[in-house]
């Protein structure tokens, strides 16, 4: 159970019910599920970006569950999955769902090599929350579709004990199309801005190439050299092919650095006898 207490005014921020259940096979698989209820309004104090105040969110519904094969096989599996769904505002905003899911798969070649991949997806289909806030202090607020795809490719591979390379790369893609706008009243609440002309449609490609060779090549002591690529792509339209999206962000400008470190570890007490040798 989750009880949030606000200590200046006294009222209730948050109250939820969480049941969680998790079972491990002979095969050393494992799978997990539970639910998280918040059967009442909740008071956000950060949505609006405004001291003193408040946004009221609806009470909701979430589930959630998972499924891991035996990581010390060969190929192994991680599955995870979501979903939820939101109470109604009478009159003004619908019930809104909400899911996602993710499956990430293990492979090892022997104790040198190991290979991670995995897509990771979530929809929203009303998320609202904070668009700006006007000059006269009204607090504009959001009612949008949000898609967030993330794709993961990890590497490694062990040269020896003491030296290994790593690579990784990470693929963000968050959209968001907003399906109307709302005024923050004082009491917390939502109402229709039916005036309101601005577009605040989004669509968001981070693209992460990190590349790292480490050697210890002495107890306590190791160089580093990172090569690391950074991409950074944001449009007001929107484009869903995929392919075409992809391929814009690894088109545009790319942030490119190399850092070398080298930690050297200082054995106190030997050298403190290595002096005291040349002294006597």
């Amino acid at each position: 159970m989750n009880y949030q207490n606000n200590i200046l005014t006294g009222e209730r921020n948050q109250f939820g019910i969480n049941l969680f259940s998790w079972g491990m096979f002979k095969n050393f698989s494992n799978t997990y599920i539970g639910t998280y209820i918040a059967p009442v309004d909740e008071r956000d104090y950060y949505e609006p970006r405004t001291p003193g105040r408040v946004y009221v969110r609806t009470g909701f519904t979430n589930i959630f569950g998972g499924f891991n094969t035996n990581s010390n096989k060969k190929v192994s599996f991680n599955f995870n999955y979501y979903g939820g769904i939101t109470n109604e505002i009478p009159g003004t905003i619908p019930r809104n769902p909400w899911g996602g899911a993710s499956i990430f798969t293990n492979w090892r070649a022997g104790n040198r090599f190991t290979l991670t991949y995995g897509p990771d997806f979530h929809r929203d289909y009303g998320d609202r929350g904070w668009v700006n806030t006007e000059n006269d202090g009204t607090i504009v607020f959001g009612r949008r579709v949000i898609q967030n795809i993330t794709n993961t490719l990890s590497a490694s591979y062990v040269f020896m004990r003491d030296m290994s390379l790593s690579v990784n790369g990470r693929h963000y893609w968050a959209t968001g199309h907003y399906l109307g706008y709302y005024v923050l009243q004082e009491d917390g609440n939502l109402h229709d801005y039916i005036n309101y002309a601005g577009n605040h449609d989004f669509s968001f490609n981070s693209f992460n190439i990190d590349m790292v060779y480490k050697w210890i090549f002495a107890p306590g002591s190791t160089l580093s050299i990172a090569w690391k690529q950074n991409i950074l792509k944001e449009d007001p339209q929107i484009d869903y092919n995929f392919i075409h999206n992809l391929s814009g962000t690894v088109q545009a400008p790319q942030y490119n650095s190399i850092s070398v470190r080298v930690l050297y570890y200082l054995d106190y007490l030997y050298i403190k006898k290595a002096l005291g040798r040349k002294k006597n």
